[in-house]
């Protein structure tokens, strides 16, 4: 079926010739389960690093820890946890918490 006035009905629209009124379902009580978006979506950028699943809660201690500011110029500008050690230790004691400008400068990157 294609798309359009006669073709696939809107999920959450009620059908004109239907007399029974649509049922409303809590958040949660239908479809599939959220693991299949959570493993998929998560699976992308998380297994590219191969970071633990909770990093995003570590990276986020790690700025809280640092006070939301850069550990070395102290901008509270565009922050980010940069791994001192590299991607090979996730604790959050080999985390620090980076502007963009200095965490650009720390890696190399050409400045714009």
């Amino acid at each position: 079926m294609q798309k359009g006035r006669n073709g696939l009905q809107h999920p959450y629209l009620p059908d004109e010739n239907s007399e029974t009124p649509p049922m409303d379902y809590p958040m949660g009580e239908t479809g599939p389960d959220e693991s299949i978006y959570t493993a998929t979506i998560g699976a992308t950028s998380r297994n590219s690093r191969n970071e633990p699943l909770e990093m995003a809660e570590v990276k986020l201690r790690a700025k809280m820890r640092d006070g939301y500011k850069c550990v070395r110029c102290g901008s509270t500008e565009k922050l980010a946890a940069h791994h001192r050690k590299g991607t090979k230790s996730h604790r959050i004691e080999d985390l620090e918490t980076l502007c963009q400008k200095c965490h650009h400068a720390e890696h190399g990157y050409r400045q714009t």
